[in-house]
């Protein structure tokens, strides 16, 4: 996993000072935190991000992130995600397949995911699946991002996630998305409740600071940038069941 995250972020740096203006990618470092009453664990991140345009509006994107949990020992986590699809003014379609590597468990991830773009709105939806050699996950999860400016969002999330074996959880949050004018410079911060069939709840809190490349605004970025994030859901609501 780590040969995978390092040699992805290696690809970015080379790419990234020589992108075509049809392409769009994003670096960035975050931190969480899951509470859930009986642990209270700390998550440290980094995470990149690339979209190249093929041709006729078909796309390929790339996405990894490698975390560090705290549990005393700093947990290395991670995923690796390839998608591909097409993107038009009005919509996109894509599927994806991937690699996640948590809690000393792989999985191989597919899935399929689609957005919706409106003149101050961006809507995401996915369904996913990680097949561990434990069992499986599956995923739906649904956000929605208004944009009462172009570089300033709030976002709604909402989530299902099943595990092989009986238990699921409810996903449910809120968030919102600053970029700096003129800047490539982004902040993303969340909060989450993760409700286990009602007997327990995890709380995730999130902020991110992303570098932005191939796009202007925040709005921009969900509309035409490395936004494809099925993959990217599966990996933290997973995460968020550990």
């Amino acid at each position: 996993m780590r040969k995978l995250l390092t040699g992805a972020a290696i690809a970015a740096a080379v790419l990234a000072p020589g992108m075509a203006s049809a392409d769009t990618g994003s670096v960035g470092v975050h931190y969480g935190n899951l509470d859930a009453g009986s642990f209270d664990l700390d998550l440290y991140g980094l995470e990149l991000s690339y979209n190249h345009e093929l041709s006729n509006g078909w796309l390929v994107q790339g996405d990894a992130v490698s975390d560090r949990l705290d549990t005393g020992g700093n947990l290395g986590l991670g995923y690796v995600n390839i998608s591909a699809g097409k993107r038009n003014d009005h919509h996109a379609l894509y599927g994806f397949v991937g690699h996640n590597n948590i809690a000393f468990s792989d999985s191989l991830n597919i899935g399929v995911g689609g957005q919706i773009y409106l003149p101050q709105a961006t809507i995401n939806g996915s369904v996913g699946y990680a097949d561990f050699d434990t069992g499986g996950a599956t995923n739906v999860h649904a956000d929605g991002t208004y944009f009462f400016s172009d570089n300033f969002g709030a976002t709604l999330d909402l989530g299902y996630i099943d595990f092989d074996g009986g238990s699921s959880a409810s996903i449910y949050g809120v968030g919102a998305v600053y970029r700096f004018a003129d800047c490539p410079l982004s902040i993303d911060a969340s909060y989450r409740v993760n409700d286990f069939d009602g007997s327990s709840e995890v709380d995730v809190i999130h902020i991110g600071f992303s570098l932005n490349f191939g796009t202007g605004s925040a709005r921009e970025q969900s509309q035409a940038g490395s936004s494809f994030n099925g993959g990217n859901r599966l990996y933290r609501d997973i995460l968020s069941g550990l």
